[in-house]
């Protein structure tokens, strides 16, 4: 009872979820990476690797840069509230989520079920 149990919602909890993930593997990884004093353990990537490090950096980059955008359109919209109590419908959330995924990844966008997992 009271709880959003919408596409849209479970989404955002995957997407939270998956956020802690990463940031656990991103934990391990800082501990596994040689310090820039240690010079009897380097650190030499493959082409593929390289790529993959690439790809998902310009990923990540779109990522923050979609979410600042639905944010900000949030923040907006909850400011026009004119009572309260009144809160963004999910739906408008989601339209924001579109218009913010349409903005960032252009001719790539794909909605932000697709684009943003």
């Amino acid at each position: 009872p009271g709880i959003d149990q919408s596409p849209f919602a479970d989404f955002v909890k995957r997407l939270v979820n998956s956020n802690e993930q990463m940031r656990a593997q991103a934990a391990k990884i800082n501990r596994l990476v040689p310090q820039e004093d240690d010079i009897n353990r380097s650190l030499t990537l493959d082409t593929d690797t390289i790529s993959s490090i690439d790809l998902t950096i310009r990923h990540l980059d779109r990522l923050a840069k979609t979410f600042h955008e639905i944010c900000s359109d949030l923040t907006t919209q909850i400011l026009l509230l004119g009572d309260v109590n009144e809160r963004v419908s999910t739906q408008d959330i989601e339209s924001i989520a579109y218009q913010a995924c349409d903005k960032i990844y252009k001719k790539e966008d794909s909605g932000p079920y697709d684009s943003l997992w």
